[in-house]
């Protein structure tokens, strides 16, 4: 309900029930990226407007995007290679896919995601090898500033570390 009375009175109309959805979703509820990503929705309209219900429609307004790059490039190397990996991911990733992906090794991808937990940026989610993006914003600002070649071989990659876990 305080999402919705957020996001009407920000946008200054009534939105739709799949949009407070996908941006609770998108956000994980942070007020602080729910009040930018509603006002960006207000003063351009298209496909991010409040009434959109698709997460993928959920844009990074520049001042969030600022905002989650500074906290990023806090990070050393290592854990923003794996963070980049992860990125790629649908939803929630495994620590040892995302490694081998990223291209680094057990011991690296383990500090990595030690520095990771601490910034807040990632979140255990179910397994003890299994973790998600605080919110999903996070890992849309990472996939999107890979090159398209990189995300192709991103995606070639993870896709052989699935199936070799799997094996």
């Amino acid at each position: 309900d305080s999402v919705h009375d957020l996001a009407w009175a920000v946008t200054d109309s009534q939105p739709e029930p799949g949009a407070v959805s996908a941006l609770v979703r998108a956000t994980n509820g942070n007020p602080h990226l729910l009040r930018e990503i509603l006002r960006q929705r207000a003063t351009t309209g298209g496909p991010s407007r409040a009434d959109g219900p698709s997460t993928e429609a959920v844009r990074v307004p520049e001042s969030v995007r600022v905002v989650l790059e500074q906290r990023l490039d806090r990070l050393s190397e290592h854990a923003r290679r794996l963070l980049a990996a992860a990125s790629a991911f649908p939803g929630t990733f495994h620590l040892d896919a995302a490694a081998q992906c990223a291209g680094i090794g057990t011991d690296d991808a383990l500090a990595g995601l030690d520095e990771a937990l601490e910034a807040k940026l990632v979140r255990g989610a179910g397994n003890s090898d299994d973790y998600a993006f605080w919110n999903t914003l996070i890992g849309q600002v990472l996939y999107e500033a890979l090159a398209p070649a990189r995300r192709a071989h991103l995606h070639r990659d993870l896709a052989r570390a699935m199936q070799s876990e799997h094996e």
